[in-house]
């Protein structure tokens, strides 16, 4: 009896300590995955932490001409939006140029702008990410437009910064194990005052890896930025900002280097439709931000039929020189960093 007790001991034993080791090796694999899968997100095969990347436009209104062109069956992003899609961009981010609202209550000023809530679709086909809501329509539909854009565009996976109320909204985004602060300003409407501004990107850059600041200012149809654009992206860069996308003109203005941050005064429109070869002239700009450098790629574009499709050849070289001059003699440039 004695034996039989013993013997059925070492068996069950024995089975318990096969499964002890087969769920502690499900454990230890478990973890290593676990591992693997955070190393992949921050890091390639070589160990070197991966780019942050994200591409700019200007300004994208989808009234007026443009809404009788999607009526009739246009995508006003479809000579574009899959260069966007290939490039894999961590962000995509314009300047929305109005609200997305059913509200009939709408300012009458010469020029109002609301846009149909479905249109929203179209940006997220096209692969936008991100939108600044600082300029001087957001509030063409008063604070229930804003309200209903911030809505809509939340529902739709598509995020949100600046803003009137009841301040601008901060856009914290976590990329590759490194955080990017996305603002935007406007001082068209004497809106946002130069201490607010110098204080929320100081804010911003104090937890934040990457600072980017949308500023909707400027004269428009002026092709070179005027005295207080230069004077207050000095004072965004200095409070902290790496980088800084004008928008407003209508037209493109040139970039600047200052100090280790880059200013687009202007890209231009980027969905409209304005009529004039300048005001149809426009670019996007690639910004891939590494921990050694920042990479820059200026991608000039012309609108045609409400359509904006990018240039190549002998055009695209003379707009880059336009927008980049003494900065670089192509479309592309680096900047190393100082950290």
């Amino acid at each position: 009896m004695r034996k039989i007790i013993l013997l059925l001991l070492l068996v069950n034993l024995s089975v318990f300590s096969t499964i002890f080791f087969q769920e502690t090796k499900r454990e230890e694999v478990a973890t290593i995955s676990s591992q693997n899968t955070t190393e992949k997100k921050t890091e390639d095969s070589s160990g070197v932490s991966i780019p942050i990347k994200t591409i700019h436009f200007g300004d994208l209104m989808l009234d007026r001409g443009v809404e009788a062109s999607i009526k009739s069956g246009v995508d006003p992003f479809e000579n574009v939006k899959d260069t966007i899609r290939m490039g894999a961009f961590d962000v995509v981010a314009v300047n929305l140029e109005g609200p997305f609202t059913d509200s009939q209550e709408c300012q009458e000023k010469p020029y109002t702008f609301r846009f149909e809530p479905e249109y929203v679709s179209l940006l997220k086909s096209a692969g936008i990410t991100a939108v600044s809501i600082s300029n001087n329509h957001t509030l063409d539909c008063y604070e229930e437009g804003e309200k209903d854009t911030k809505r809509i565009l939340s529902e739709n996976g598509i995020d949100d910064f600046g803003g009137f109320n009841p301040k601008p909204t901060v856009h914290y985004q976590e990329i590759n194990d490194r955080t990017v602060a996305f603002l935007g300003f406007d001082t068209t409407m004497n809106s946002h005052s130069e201490e607010m501004m110098i204080k929320e990107v100081a804010e911003a850059s104090s937890v934040a890896d990457v600072v980017v600041v949308y500023m909707h200012w400027g004269n428009e149809y002026e092709t070179e930025p005027n005295q207080n654009q230069t004077t207050l992206a000095r004072a965004l860069v200095a409070s902290g900002a790496d980088l800084i996308i004008g928008h407003h003109p209508h037209v493109l203005q040139p970039a600047e280097i200052i100090e280790d941050s880059v200013v687009f005064y202007s890209l231009g429109n980027f969905i409209f439709d304005q009529i004039l070869e300048e005001n149809r002239t426009g670019a996007g700009v690639e910004v891939v931000f590494k921990e050694e450098a920042t990479d820059f790629r200026v991608y000039p574009f012309l609108i045609s039929g409400n359509q904006p499709s990018f240039y190549e050849g002998e055009n695209r070289t003379a707009l880059c020189d336009r927008v980049l001059g003494d900065i670089s003699g192509t479309c592309k440039f680096t900047l190393p960093s100082s950290q």
